[in-house]
């Protein structure tokens, strides 16, 4: 059973790892926030599973029949706390912030925690979670999905009517540029 969800995160993880292979990007010990999340999205799925087939469950896919609603409820919880804590122990490494250039980063925590209580919302009260795709036509998170991305310094790659008014730059001082694994100092912005 507990392998079924871990098989669906990995692959969600899989599919991230062969994009940074496959543009020579570095991959992060960080991607342990990926695989929380994608553990989430798949523990999340399979709750909405459960509860759109009701008693059919087990009859459309028999590994549902080793879940409750319950179960996966106490799982999603604590995946919950785990991928939010990994993501601000993320925001707070020096190692990130001398990547980003700034100190601020623990201001975008608010972002992931509203998408991740937004679609346990959804889940929960709206019976969806089938997909993370979601998410997408639901207005709320899209806002904080573009908030979150121009808060981490992506502004210059967002349409002009989704960018930050002024840079990251502007909430506070920069950190020293320091060398990363690749010999390369830390890019300016």
């Amino acid at each position: 059973m507990i392998i079924d969800v871990l098989t669906i995160a990995i692959g969600f993880v899989l599919r991230a790892v062969g994009g940074a292979v496959a543009v020579h990007v570095e991959i992060s010990h960080w991607l342990v926030c990926t695989i929380l999340l994608a553990l989430f999205i798949a523990l999340a799925k399979r709750r909405h599973e459960i509860v759109l087939l009701a008693s059919d469950a087990p009859t459309h896919r028999p590994i549902l029949g080793e879940y409750s609603p319950y179960l996966l409820d106490q799982m999603i919880g604590v995946v919950t706390a785990s991928t939010l804590i990994s993501y601000i122990f993320y925001t707070i490494s020096p190692e990130t912030q001398a990547k980003f250039g700034t100190a601020w980063l623990g201001l975008t925590i608010p972002f992931p925690l509203y998408g991740i209580f937004r679609y346990l919302y959804l889940v929960h009260q709206r019976e969806g979670g089938g997909s993370p795709a979601d998410l997408l036509p639901d207005r709320p998170a899209a806002s904080r999905v573009r908030g979150a991305v121009g808060a981490h310094g992506g502004r210059d790659h967002l349409p002009s009517r989704m960018r930050l008014r002024a840079p990251l730059s502007a909430l506070g001082p920069r950190l020293p540029a320091s060398t990363g694994s690749g010999g390369q100092a830390a890019a300016e912005s």
